[in-house]
């Protein structure tokens, strides 16, 4: 039963005339005649009794006339949906990120939204490791996390992102207008650092070396770390985090000594696939608002 014998069949059904369908259809009545008992031929049934006035549905045409117009509106259904994901009035992004490179995202996902309401994001934050195995599972399209060990061959992975990673305090700390904060200076404060094996922490604890805090509060979330800061805690992470708060006043940067340390971001996808055209609407919106940098192919190959 293809599409053409199927098209045929409703319109003779619709018209009850052979001679109308082939006008509607712009083919000739003995075309029309050949796709219906191609299809009488293979179901095995008369879908049609002709009349001098036309032709009437049998009961079996009665019954393939109701599937096949549920059929069709399934396939207009598919056209329309896949023409709105085309013209991205449909979809849906699938991203992985860590929780300091989801701190680059929030004011080019609600511009994405703006300009493409209809299509989803769904925006996973998990550890450092967890992003490149989301993206080999297939569970999410793309990921954005420092670098890490990928063990699947498929994931490939693109430096796409760097910045400093910086100690912060309340703008009233005495240590703010200190020219040079050396690591004994700090020996007395207490720390908000990130939980151990975290980046941020590892890079804070090796610019210590002996001097090792002696007061530490650990958590797992930047925010909260961020909220101790501003009440008196000191703390060391991506400038990004913090960006908005030394903004507005509520943080200032300590003149740290000997401690230039960055923190670098990596696109992971699955090499060889090519993304989808929501995707890259987002990615070339991320690098046109330039806090990522993404070659023309964005990485993929």
């Amino acid at each position: 039963m293809n599409y053409s014998s199927l098209n045929t069949f409703l319109a003779v059904a619709s018209s009850g005339s052979f001679t109308a369908a082939a006008l509607e259809l712009f083919i000739t009545q003995p075309a029309v005649s050949q796709h219906i008992q191609y299809l009488e031929t293979e179901l095995g049934v008369r879908l049609f009794i002709r009349r001098s006035r036309g032709a009437v549905l049998t009961e079996e045409g009665k019954v393939l006339k109701a599937k096949v117009e549920e059929l069709m509106r399934l396939l207009e259904d598919i056209r329309t949906h896949i023409q709105d994901s085309n013209e991205l009035r449909r979809g849906k992004i699938s991203i992985a990120v860590t929780e300091p490179a989801g701190y680059l995202l929030p004011k080019v996902l609600l511009d994405f939204k703006k300009r493409y309401p209809g299509v989803e994001i769904a925006l996973t934050t998990t550890r450092t490791a967890n992003v490149a195995r989301l993206v080999a599972d297939g569970e999410v399209e793309y990921g954005l996390a420092p670098k890490t060990t990928v063990y699947s061959l498929r994931v490939k992975s693109k430096l796409v992102h760097s910045e400093q990673l910086i100690f912060v305090s309340p703008p009233w700390h005495p240590l703010v207008e200190k020219a040079h904060v050396r690591p004994v200076d700090l020996k007395g404060e207490t720390l908000a650092l990130r939980e151990k094996g975290a980046y941020t922490r590892e890079r804070c604890m090796a610019w210590f070396g002996r001097h090792q805090p002696q007061s530490t509060i650990e958590l797992t979330n930047m925010t909260a770390i961020r909220e101790l800061a501003i009440h008196g805690c000191i703390t060391f992470l991506p400038q990004s985090v913090v960006a908005q708060e030394i903004k507005v006043g509520r943080l200032a940067t300590l003149n740290i000594h000997d401690a230039q340390q960055s923190i670098e971001y990596y696109s992971y996808y699955r090499g060889g696939e090519v993304p989808s055209k929501a995707l890259t609407a987002f990615l070339r919106l991320l690098s046109t608002d330039g806090q990522l940098t993404f070659p023309e192919n964005l990485g993929w190959g």
